[in-house]
This record gives structure tokens, sequence and C-alpha cells, in this order.
């Protein structure tokens, strides 16, 4: 397993405390945790595994994640592509990922702003941004 580069997970019933068992997966660049209950504290956890620095893109549809889980997305550095749709992020989430070079972002059923989402393309032009 430790030549996996991608992974789905999505629906399963992955905790914020069952996170930690990614740390072995030294390979992956796509998680995927759509719909797992996942909250900020498992996103905490997931960023600070040395493992999982070479993360690019990640899928958080209908988790628990707001702002403060945002901020932790923005530490890993070579982070791609995150779709955080049916979150509970809100404009204010955007601004830590400002700061990296996305390509997609997907922040559809949230409450972004069609505002902040504008202001979003307008400084970070390489990003498609989808709602």
């Amino acid at each position: 397993m430790d030549k996996l580069t991608s992974l789905n997970l999505s629906g399963t019933k992955v905790t914020d405390k069952g996170i930690i068992h990614l740390g072995r997966l030294s390979n992956l660049t796509l998680l995927n945790l759509d719909r797992t209950g996942l909250t900020d504290d498992g996103i905490a956890t997931l960023v600070e595994m040395p493992a999982t620095q070479g993360l690019r893109f990640l899928y958080f549809s209908g988790d628990n994640i707001t702002d403060r889980g945002i901020e932790f997305l923005a530490k890993l550095k070579k982070l791609n592509g995150v779709d955080l749709s049916d979150t509970k992020i809100t404009d204010k989430g955007l601004a830590p990922l400002k700061t990296k070079r996305l390509t997609w972002l997907n922040v559809g059923r949230t409450a972004v702003t069609q505002a902040a989402i504008e202001a979003f393309r307008a400084e970070c032009p390489g990003t498609s941004v989808g709602r």
C-alpha cells in the first residue's frame, strides 16, 4: 500500500481520530473524503502528518468543514484542487486559499457568495471556481 497514489473513502465512516491511519500512505496525491462526516479537527490531523504533504487533490463534499478547517488546508504546499461543496464554509473561508496555486475549487451549495467568488477569481485568475 505504500505505492498507493489515490484513495476514495467517500461515504465511509472515517472519523477525525481514524484519519491518523492515512499517515502510512506517503505517496497519496488524491484523497476523496466526501460524505464521511470529517470535521475541521480531522483536517488539522491530516495536514500535520508528514506522509500527507504530497496531497494535491482533496474532496470534502458533504463534510462538516468550516472556515477554520480551510486555514489548516492552506498548510498543504502542493494542493492543486479542492472540493468544498456542501460544506459550511463562508466567504471568509476563501481567504487562506488565495495563497495557494489552485487549478480548481468547488464551493457549490455553500454560504460563499457570488461576490466572494468573483473577488477570488480576480485575485487567482488561474483557478477555475465552481459553484
